[in-house]
């Protein structure tokens, strides 16, 4: 398979699979693909990349009783909104010159940093804006300008650019460079699962299993 195929494949499937945080947000290691795409990619396959895998989650939503993605806007605002931050990021890209692969120099390192940059800075812009928008909210309320959500991002986007300079190189190796996400998603699940363990689903409240097997911190 092309870049385009493969790419969109592993989107896809990082977009139907998503961890909640401890804080109730949802996880995707999609951004990894995304970003990957806005360094392989031309602008209109990189708004194809995006738009699919949200589609298909959408799709999937709503096939099911989901409160996820229940108001009609957000799936359109994510795809308007990533597609916007990846052509944007490709245009920086391409606009300093930046070459991956076989160019090891630091000035093609910086230009790809320089595009994790502008990526991570218009997306929690658009999120911002599209938070106060839509429920009156601030920047700062809205979580946008938190640390840890800004390092995720960051971190998740780097990733990508290993991705991108691994399918040029050998794209075999992708499969070496994507398995610290296997981690990032336990690591995340964990505290939904302990608390599915000694939660009742439907009432909140404790089950027996806590005063059976106390947690330990």
């Amino acid at each position: 398979m092309g870049p385009v195929a493969t790419l969109l494949v592993l989107a896809t499937g990082a977009q139907l699979f998503k961890a909640i945080a401890p804080n109730h947000q949802s996880f995707y290691a999609s951004p990894v693909f995304f970003f990957a795409g806005v360094l392989l990619l031309s602008p209109g396959q990189i708004v194809l990349l995006t738009a699919i895998p949200h589609l298909v989650e959408w799709t999937n939503e709503r096939r099911r009783p989901s409160a996820h993605l229940g108001v009609w806007y957000l799936q359109p605002f994510n795809v308007a909104m990533y597609s916007i931050v990846g052509v944007s990021a490709h245009e920086v890209y391409v606009t300093l010159g930046g070459q991956l692969a076989l160019d090891r120099t630091p000035a093609a390192m910086a230009v790809v940093l320089l595009a994790v940059v502008s990526y991570v800075v218009a997306n929690h812009a658009l999120l911002g804006e599209g938070a106060g928008a839509a429920r009156g909210v601030t920047w700062r309320e809205s979580g946008v300008l938190a640390m840890e959500s800004i390092t995720t991002d960051l971190v998740l986007l780097c990733l990508g650019g290993v991705v991108a300079a691994l399918w040029q190189l050998n794209p075999w190796l992708m499969a070496l460079a994507l398995s610290p996400l296997v981690l990032m998603y336990r690591a995340l699940m964990i505290p939904q699962l302990e608390q599915e363990a000694h939660c009742d689903a439907k009432t909140g409240l404790w089950n027996a299993r806590p005063f059976q097997y106390p947690i330990h911190r």
